[in-house]
């Protein structure tokens, strides 16, 4: 949420929808207490509408057997998940809502099956659906009494790690737990449970290349999480980062865990030997950590590790913006990419061919696409774009990085997103400050604060104050 020094401008937006109702003037909402600001001609509703349309779009998932991605994209007021068959390709929706939904699969076994989650009328009890092909009604896989989710699916992709804990309707639940399942969605009736887990802050979950083990993070803070590997059969913990009883100087957070190709190991972030997350292996049996990979005193963000466990794709947290890397999983050597608009980089998916990485780049001129690395030839695809009717995105003006120094000589960082040449003389100045404290302006879409940009002339600031996220 931004704090801005302006309050004309989301008077402006926050009006546009009273249109309709006041031909003359733009009428604020019920929930908008405008004091002091003049009448807001009506006329203003149609330049400004365009910039709140845009809808980004995210890679979700590869098709097993097909070369099709699953991706979401918001439809009428709902994010929901549809279907990806070419590069710039119309999409084909797949599910139709009231409720987002943001998480879909398909699994070899029944390839046309789609398998999905959601809550129901906003009640946040999340729920796991599939959806025959040929089918509109989908049919419930899990507990409609419990909240649920996916964290990952196993190596040989039959089956889903589904997490489940029980509803807090009454607000006093003291001591949650966390369930973990393991769900074949084409035979639900044979989930087995795994494990329970003290409290519900555990995440990064990863599979063994033999299925028989499970890695996960348990979180406590920002700057405190632990790395356990469960043995499946037995549901049996051990504490691998730091190990159980080993007294640490510090605490420290880790992450992004991925199973080395050969079982011994974890490809992992961690800071533990210093103030950035690093890119890291953990030999699990004689519990030595090893860093490796460019990206200098930044953190590094997510990891995602091919199919093949041969190659690893690598992001970093570099001054705000998303820096990928490809390393050869065995040998730890970069390997060659393709040119990439700058921004942030998220969402990565592999396809089973190990060849080729689906990605999200949010940037200045889009909201959110996604794009596909073939690894082999180092080339990119753009395979979605974010449009909007009346709206020329390819224009919006890209952020600068900017810094200055404080009253101590310390480097303060941010951004700063300048109006147009067609905009001459000194201009208005627009300082957004990101909450906090572990929060960063990142270079990507401003959304409707284009507006300013493109039709007022105004210049945006973005610091990146004391205590923001990525500077250690």
């Amino acid at each position: 949420m931004h704090k801005t020094l302006i309050a004309v401008g989301a008077t402006l937006l926050s009006c546009t929808l009273a249109f309709a109702q006041a031909p003359t003037v733009v009428t604020p909402n019920a929930n908008l207490k405008a004091d002091g600001i003049p009448p807001i001609p009506a006329s203003i509703a149609a330049s400004t509408a365009p910039y709140t349309e845009f809808k980004p779009t995210s890679a979700v998932q590869w098709h097993p057997k097909r070369h099709e991605l699953i991706v979401a994209r918001r439809a009428t007021n709902t994010v929901q998940l549809y279907l990806a068959t070419t590069p710039g390709g119309a999409l084909k929706q797949l599910t139709d809502y009231q409720e987002p939904v943001r998480y879909g699969a398909y699994l070899p076994k029944e390839p046309d099956t789609l398998l999905f989650v959601r809550d129901s009328g906003g009640n946040e009890q999340r729920q796991l659906f599939k959806l025959p092909a040929g089918t509109t009604e989908p049919v419930l896989l899990t507990n409609p009494n419990r909240q649920h989710s996916v964290a990952a699916i196993t190596t040989a992709r039959d089956s889903l790690l589904v997490l489940s804990t029980d509803l807090d309707k009454t607000g006093k639940r003291e001591n949650p737990t966390l369930d973990l399942t393991l769900l074949d969605p084409f035979a639900a009736a044979k989930g087995r449970k795994l494990a329970t887990l003290p409290g519900t802050g555990w995440f990064s979950f990863a599979f063994s290349p033999d299925d028989k083990r499970l890695a996960m993070a348990e979180y406590k803070s920002i700057n405190e999480s632990y790395v356990w590997v469960m043995d499946v059969a037995s549901g049996k913990r051990t504490r691998v980062l730091p190990p159980a009883g080993a007294a640490s100087r510090k605490k420290i957070a880790s992450g992004d865990l991925q199973f080395a190709g050969n079982g011994k190991g974890l490809f992992l972030t961690t800071d533990r030997d210093g103030e950035f997350a690093r890119l890291g292996y953990l030999d699990l049996a004689t519990g030595k950590l090893e860093y490796f990979g460019g990206g200098g005193d930044w953190d590094t963000e997510t990891i995602a590790l091919s199919p093949d466990k041969k190659v690893l794709a690598v992001t970093t947290n570099e001054s705000g913006r998303s820096v990928l890397r490809m390393y050869d999983a065995a040998t730890r050597k970069a390997l060659p990419l393709p040119g990439m608009p700058i921004g942030q980089v998220s969402r990565m998916s592999w396809n089973e061919n190990s060849r080729e990485l689906a990605i999200n780049i949010a940037s200045a001129q889009s909201p959110g696409d996604v794009y596909v690395i073939d690894v082999k030839d180092a080339k990119l695809t753009r395979w979605t774009e974010s449009k909007v009717e009346g709206v020329d995105t390819t224009k919006f003006r890209d952020p600068e990085p900017i810094a200055w120094k404080s009253f101590d000589g310390l480097a303060i960082r941010g951004f700063i997103v300048r109006p147009p040449p067609t905009f001459t003389g000194k201009r208005p100045v627009v300082i957004s400050i990101h909450g906090g404290p572990e929060g960063q302006a990142r270079p990507g879409f401003l959304g409707r604060w284009n507006y300013f940009v493109n039709e007022l002339g105004i210049a945006v600031i973005e610091p990146n104050v004391r205590g923001s996220t990525g500077y250690g």
